[in-house]
């Protein structure tokens, strides 16, 4: 690869700027080459909290103000002769793509512009979530399309790499790399309750982290603290996050009667300090690439029930580290919230044991070096 004053060129691109795994895993990377031997720059659509982070770290942002989620003809065409055009213009030595959209656009830039090396990180596949059956084989058509392009594959989790399009064509050039995280400075319980509520509540207090997104399952954890109130009847519920689904989820909760007992955040930053608010964390989730959110809770020392989907049992892979149960079941989220209040002994050993695995198995130093060894 061509050099630039010793430096190797590398644009990383992402589709969204809010704040997610995605979002963070790029963060994480992007702010912590070191800066003698890489010249780093994150493209992105918006200016979310990613952007908003990135600018603080003085990292050099591209914002796209066209690209989007969601699929627009018209825009994307242009979206994509523009990523040529900066491709070209920028000629990195390396582009990382994460995500799909930006992910079948910058492929194939990419090739057009020369770039050396095209690395995408799998962080799902949108084939698996709730989707009709011509929504699903597209998606699988384009993920096919972006390996095949691709240089090098990490997949965030074995489920990933496994499930991807293809597997036994493309397998050589796919490799599992976890997410990795540091630790974070949380809020004392108080602290955390106060301003999350306004006051310190009264009972038990359960919780989760994410996007507002119908892959989150959150309807089913709704109807989870429903019949859960009928044994804890000062149970809370809070979810931090915010996204497309509030207005089906704020339905729900009138229906049900729950707007005291069920609190939607919406985006808090930096949400994982405030883990020390919950007794219980929930990850309610249909379908999940690994789990970021439980490395967060994990080193928060916080008992956790999560759904066996994904990548989810390659961190909770054994009964003392924390309760799995099936996807998509109000009764089945019930009883493994419940076992976890009622066995308080049993919780708090889940919660140690998780906290010493994610400090040994998922640091993102860890993350950064088997990542960084592709650079080269």
């Amino acid at each position: 690869m061509v050099m630039r004053d010793g430096k190797k060129k590398i644009l990383y691109l992402i589709t969204k700027s809010n704040w997610g795994g995605a979002q963070r895993y790029v963060y994480d990377l992007a702010c912590a080459l070191p800066k003698e031997q890489f010249e780093v720059a994150v493209v992105l659509g918006g200016d979310g909290a990613l952007a908003q982070r990135l600018k603080e770290e003085q990292m050099r942002v591209i914002t796209l103000p066209l690209l989007g989620r969601d699929v627009h003809f018209l825009n994307d065409i242009k979206i994509f002769f523009g990523l040529v055009r900066l491709l070209k213009k920028e000629s990195p030595d390396i582009i990382h793509l994460n995500s799909a959209k930006i992910g079948g656009l910058g492929a194939l830039a990419g090739k057009m512009a020369g770039v050396k090396k095209i690395i995408f990180t799998a962080h799902g596949w949108a084939f698996n979530e709730e989707r009709g059956f011509v929504s699903r084989a597209i998606f699988w058509l384009l993920y096919a399309f972006i390996i095949f392009l691709c240089d090098v594959v990490c997949a965030v989790s074995n489920n990933i790499k496994t499930t991807t399009p293809l597997f036994f064509l493309f397998k050589k050039k796919i490799r599992t790399t976890y997410n990795g995280i540091q630790k974070e400075t949380l809020l004392l319980r108080q602290t955390a309750e106060e301003l999350l509520f306004g006051r310190t509540p009264i009972g038990l207090v359960i919780g989760s982290i994410g996007e507002l997104h119908k892959s989150k399952g959150f309807k089913y954890l709704i109807g989870a603290v429903e019949k859960l109130k009928i044994t804890f009847p000062s149970i809370r519920l809070v979810i931090l996050g915010e996204g497309k689904e509030r207005g089906n989820l704020e339905r729900i909760i009138k229906e049900k009667n729950l707007a005291d007992t069920v609190t939607l955040k919406g985006f808090v930053d930096h949400g994982a300090r405030y883990l020390k608010a919950l007794d219980v964390f929930v990850l309610s989730s249909t379908t999940e690439a690994f789990g970021y959110v439980l490395l967060e809770a994990g080193l928060a020392e916080i008992p956790i029930v999560a759904t066996k989907v994904g990548g989810v049992p390659e961190i909770i892979s054994q009964k003392n580290l924390g309760i799995l149960v099936p996807a998509s079941s109000e009764e089945a989220l019930t009883e493994g919230i419940k076992k976890m209040l009622e066995e308080k002994e049993y919780a708090r050993l889940c919660a140690i044991n998780l906290k010493k695995r994610v400090v040994e198995e998922f640091s993102v130093d860890k993350m950064r070096a088997k990542t960084y060894a592709l650079y080269n």
